[in-house]
């Protein structure tokens, strides 16, 4: 499999980042924006290219063959089949002693690939995907899993089914699991987003089967292509740049493993998150982008881990150079801090309309407001306190997993000088911290 180039171009435009509203119905974190281009409002929903759901399942092309394998156990944790049983999963064919044959094979994807221009090139194995064994005559499952974990068993799968004869089998794959489904906007179930092979057999008794490599789709266009860009940009990706897997095995005792979350996509004409509910995703350009997904899956991880919601105050709109509130820089910082330490990037990027680092500005930055209420600032100061790099005063680095105990033990915070407060009480608040702090224009004088 190739490897993605990332590359980032920056622009130099001012920026608005999430907002959180108490609207009438439900509360929302909606996604970062750009002045001039709000896309809470008609225009922008106007000028949104309009996707077709294609009808499920939508036949693949065979990509390639897939070599023998053999997937050894990960030793971390992995999400399991979806958290409730698809149709037809009660009729799993059960065998008395060895099953008739085993098969094998590959499927294979285009990731979210965090580039400004939003191509999307090159086939990944699907990490995590839901997979099922089907009867071609009446689509009985004879077996189902999930494909293998990142890096060289991503995609692949091995699995052991009763020989359906001249019925011969085919094998559906779904973005699907306990970490999370994406479906269509009106799709039940995990089938919204279907996708089959042609039909395999008759084999003899015995016989092992290399379906070759598959994907659910080839067209750069297609929301199957995107669903799964979605999927494995929230569980787990070739890359290891999953969020659900960064808080489930990266974190280690810090973490937590997340329950599932839906996600609809193409939906609405905004990408924002439903406390306690679905993220919502509205064109391709969310899909390509790794930040957006990201950041509204912190969102959902925020609300796991505290266990509800809270007051944000942010006004509408607000800017990630802005000043908005103390509790909606937090919410925000905070979410696009997730998506920085799942895949290394200090550039929030959204495809094909803009991107701007957060971790260099500092004292004097053109276009950028000071203190602990702007939301690129809390951003900034929790990168600078992970990273390895230091500029100016930033001396800090490392601390990653204490943040992420203060975060994962010590209760809700409602903004960043809480959250200090709290890290203070467990770990040392050092000058080396008050230096950090400061360097992206953050200073608590009774800390």
């Amino acid at each position: 499999m190739g490897i993605l180039v990332l590359s980032l171009l920056l622009m130099t435009t001012v920026f608005a980042t999430s907002s959180f509203t108490n609207a009438a119905t439900s509360d929302v974190w909606v996604a970062p924006s750009v002045i001039g281009l709000d896309w809470t409002s008609p225009t922008w929903a106007a000028s949104l290219p309009k996707y077709q759901v294609a009808s499920a399942p939508q036949l693949a092309a065979s990509v390639a063959n897939a070599e023998v394998l053999n997937i050894p156990a990960t030793g971390e944790e992995a999400p399991a089949i979806g958290p409730s049983p698809p149709t037809g999963a009660d009729q799993i064919a059960a065998s008395a002693g060895s099953p008739g044959i085993t098969v094998y094979g590959m499927w294979v994807t285009m990731l979210s690939n965090d580039q400004y221009n939003g191509a999307s090139v090159g086939y990944y194995g699907i990490v995590w995907g839901f997979f099922e064994v089907r009867r071609c005559d009446n689509n009985v499952v004879i077996g189902h899993g999930l494909t293998g974990a990142y890096g060289a068993n991503a995609g692949k799968f091995s699995v052991a089914v009763v020989n359906p004869g001249t019925a011969k089998f085919k094998v559906w794959m779904t973005p699907w699991s306990t970490a999370g489904l994406v479906r269509t906007p009106t799709g039940t179930g995990g089938y919204g987003y279907a996708t089959t092979t042609s039909c395999f057999g008759p084999y003899a008794e015995g016989a092992s089967v290399n379906i070759g490599t598959w994907t659910p789709t080839a067209s750069d266009t297609s929301t199957f292509r995107g669903a799964w860009m979605i999927y494995e940009t929230i569980t787990n990706d070739a890359r290891n740049w999953g969020t659900w897997n960064f808080f489930a095995n990266r974190l280690g005792s810090y973490g937590k493993v997340m329950p599932s979350v839906t996600v609809r996509f193409p939906y609405e004409t905004w990408a924002h998150y439903h406390p306690g509910g679905e993220i919502h995703l509205p064109t391709m350009n969310d899909a390509r982008s790794p930040d957006v997904i990201q950041h509204e899956y912190s969102h959902f991880a925020m609300y796991q881990t505290y266990g509800t919601s809270f007051t944000t105050y942010c006004p509408s709109p607000h800017y990630i150079n802005g000043v908005s509130h103390v509790n909606c820089a937090w919410s925000e910082g905070w979410a696009s801090y997730v998506a920085y330490v799942t895949h290394s990037d200090k550039t929030y990027t959204y495809a094909n309309n803009f991107d701007v680092n957060e971790e260099t500005p500092t004292w004097g930055t053109s276009g950028w407001s000071n203190g602990p209420a702007v939301e690129g600032r809390v951003t900034g100061a929790l990168m600078d306190l992970t990273d390895y790099q230091n500029e100016g005063v930033d001396l800090a680095q490392g601390l990653m997993f204490p943040l992420w105990w203060v975060f994962r033990y010590k209760g809700m915070n409602v903004n960043f000088h809480d959250f200090m407060a709290d890290y203070k009480s467990v770990y040392a608040y050092n000058t080396i911290i008050v230096l950090t702090l400061y360097q992206n224009t953050i200073y608590y004088t009774d800390l």
